[in-house]
């Protein structure tokens, strides 16, 4: 844009920290509400006004929205596809496997480990069964839909994993070479 519109690039960097920062306010604003929409459907009113207060006055997930790192958004992700996961415990439909699954995608496309979340969609789908029968447990479409969705949600939220794939496995396994292990972690 500098190259086209003669604009000072310490200007751009402004709009950019600002649009940033303000998009990371709305997912935190969106997470409030989501811990306390979850909490609700499980615990009651009393429980959720709580939670939510006490999640929006952390401390660490402030520092985080100060800083601009992932966390946010990818709780943000995680939170929604944590949502509609309780809808499947809650009796989903199809809807709610491939949202869940779709929204597992997103969260691991802005953070590898956003993908934890995707257990939810399975522990859901077993707890959700009123008649415990395990070929009916496991050769379940509405779960095939939902797991199928996270690759799906993971190229909409990243799509260069295809487009420029030999770049993007290099740097998956460069973060995968480099990332801390900690005594323990190993065995």
């Amino acid at each position: 844009i500098g190259q086209i519109i003669p604009i000072d690039p310490d200007y751009i960097n402004l709009i950019k920290v600002f649009w940033s920062r303000l998009i990371t306010v709305f997912l935190f604003l969106g997470s409030i509400i989501l811990v306390y929409k979850i909490t609700e459907r499980f615990f009651g009113i009393f429980a959720a006004r709580c939670v939510a207060l006490v999640f929006a006055t952390s401390a660490g997930l402030i520092a985080f929205s100060h800083f601009l790192t992932t966390d946010i958004p990818v709780t943000f992700w995680m939170l929604l596809a944590f949502y509609f996961a309780q809808n499947i415990f809650f009796g989903g439909s199809n809807r709610d496997y491939i949202l869940a699954g779709l929204l597992t995608g997103i969260a691991a496309a802005t953070k590898y480990n956003g993908l934890a979340i995707g257990i939810a969609i399975v522990v859901a789908h077993v707890f959700s069964q009123r008649h415990f029968s395990w070929p009916k447990l496991i050769f379940s479409r509405p779960l095939y839909l939902g797991l199928a969705a996270v690759p799906l949600g993971f190229i909409a939220g990243n799509p260069f994993a295809i487009l420029d794939y030999p770049t993007f496995i290099s740097h998956f396994m460069y973060n995968y070479i480099v990332t801390a292990v900690y005594v323990g972690s190993t065995g």
